[in-house]
């Protein structure tokens, strides 16, 4: 059971990273976008943030769901032992 634990903090941990690098990776979309952040080719440096700005969601929906399936594992466990 504890190990279960530590492994849904560990993936706890993944996930906000992902979250937050999701968020820095869309704020510099918005700098470059407004102007305040200049680059040499605005439209692929805004096409290549986008992409792992997606790469990072579909990261995170992935962990949430493997979050969830471990949870529900180390739940049960928990109750295994509770009851037993």
């Amino acid at each position: 059971m504890f190990d279960g634990l530590i492994v849904l903090l560990m993936l706890f941990i993944v996930l906000v990273y992902l979250v937050n690098s999701r968020s820095i990776k869309d704020a510099a979309i918005h700098m470059i976008q407004s102007g305040e952040m200049i680059v040499k080719d605005p439209d692929k440096e805004i096409h290549n943030l986008q992409t792992q700005s997606r790469w990072c969601t579909k990261g995170m929906v992935s962990i949430g769901i493997i979050i969830l399936i471990v949870g529900v594992v180390v739940i049960r466990d928990f109750v295994i032992i509770l009851f037993h």
